[in-house]
């Protein structure tokens, strides 16, 4: 699915295209019809080629005899297992803090580029292509190296290499492509190795037996935590537009912080457990 998503922004020129041939409003409204078709396709597909999970069927068959009033009010228990479960929390944070980053980037950055630095507005579906071809390239060759049980230092690295994408970003002159275009590597390096990790600590740091409804919860909450940074992000931009991504600076070294405890926390969890198995064979 993440490979998908890289291989689709080999269509972003498109977007350009329309842009040029038809000013702005009117080719967003031509991509959103676009995006009706094809969400609807999709749709479609999956209701007709999926399949319930093992774990879903389960499931089914646990609570066919329950409300769903009844089933509400166990998440009360969900609710328990986050909030004693350290890691999943810093885990969480991490992917709430990449949730913030992805929304202020996807929001503010076509303004930066054209407003700041001079980018026509048709060129800026390349940067975009640029970025996901750069992604989909190192998903190849740094990924398949990364051990997600010794995930502190390629995260930390990618937090840091974004931290220089965007304080290059910020500093970038007017018609300074030489400049962006490293940018737009730095950050295309540093989303290769944060992504893949940040999706796959979010699953391996909750209880598998109630990941279903706790990963649900988790991400209910980063829709309503991410969702107030977009009217804050507005705000700082009217002020300048380079202030959402100090913003972002910020988040970063957070996740950062995250990323130094999770590690520490995890270390301490694989002790116990190596500790607890080797009483249990005496």
């Amino acid at each position: 699915m993440h490979i998908s998503g890289l291989i689709a922004a080999f269509f972003a020129p498109i977007a350009g295209v329309f842009v040029g041939k038809f000013s702005v409003v009117p080719a967003v409204r031509i991509l959103y019809l676009i995006a009706f078709v094809m969400m609807t396709l999709k749709f479609v597909i999956l209701y007709i080629f999926s399949h319930e999970t093992k774990q879903g069927q389960r499931r089914i068959e646990e609570t066919k005899d329950e409300s769903v009033f009844s089933l509400l009010k166990q998440y009360g228990d969900v609710f328990k297992i986050i909030k004693n479960s350290p890691e999943t929390l810093l885990a969480f944070g991490i992917l709430l803090v990449m949730s913030i980053v992805n929304m202020i980037n996807n929001t503010f950055w076509p303004l930066f580029i054209t407003e700041k630095v001079g980018i026509p507005v048709q060129n800026v579906s390349l940067f975009h292509l640029l970025r996901s071809a750069t992604v989909l390239v190192l998903f190849f060759i740094v990924v398949p190296k990364i051990n997600v049980e010794r995930f502190k230092y390629p995260l930390l690295t990618g937090f840091g290499t974004f931290v220089v994408s965007q304080l290059l970003l910020i500093s970038t002159p007017f018609k300074g492509y030489a400049i962006l275009v490293i940018s737009t590597l730095l950050e295309a390096l540093s989303l290769s190795l944060i992504n893949p990790l940040t999706d796959s600590l979010t699953v391996i740091t909750v209880d598998p037996k109630e990941r279903a409804r706790i990963m649900a919860i988790l991400h209910v909450i980063m829709i309503g935590l991410t969702s107030p940074f977009g009217w804050i992000a507005g705000l700082l931009s009217e002020k300048w537009r380079g202030l959402p991504f100090v913003v972002n600076l910020i988040l970063f070294v957070i996740g950062a912080i995250f990323t130094y405890y999770l590690a520490i926390v995890l270390e301490r969890k694989n002790h116990k457990e190596v500790k607890f198995s080797e009483e249990s064979l005496k």
